[in-house]
């Protein structure tokens, strides 16, 4: 059982359509980096136990289970590590951060119900400002 609480309505003070809930992170459990399958490297699995993972697999790959996590450590300008974090957050990388199969981005679920457009040159620090239900900080995803 999960010990962790979620939050109320109430409590997403930041703005409902300036809180992210939900985002892709498309192809699991094939590894992905910058828009192709890579079968040549291992995933990073300092964030959860790795199982069974081998080179062009990463840890998990259905949504509703609880260690498919996805973090905004960030990884590499070019998607090739995430150990150490970087400053690329969307599309570098399916291991831990968040990527979509579109050109440019990935699609976010904000807080209101919205679909938002999360551009892939979007800085790692608004992307966690957007990720803080309580933040208040003043924050543009364009």
């Amino acid at each position: 059982m999960n010990d962790r609480q979620g939050s109320s309505i109430a409590e997403i003070l930041y703005g409902l359509s300036n809180t992210l809930m939900v985002s892709e992170d498309a192809n699991r459990p094939q590894l992905w980096v910058m828009g192709r399958k890579r079968t040549d490297m291992v995933a990073d699995t300092s964030n959860f136990p790795a199982g069974n993972v081998g080179p062009g697999e990463v840890s998990g790959g259905v949504w509703a289970e609880h260690q498919k996590a996805v973090s905004i450590g960030g990884a590499s300008a070019d998607g090739a590590t995430t150990v150490g974090g970087g400053p690329c957050a969307i599309n570098c990388t399916n291991d831990w951060e968040l990527y979509g199969m579109h050109p440019g981005g990935v699609n976010g679920l904000m807080a209101d119900g919205s679909v938002r457009f999360l551009k892939s040159t979007m800085p790692i620090d608004v992307l966690a400002a957007l990720c803080n239900r309580a933040g208040g900080e003043s924050v543009s995803t364009d």
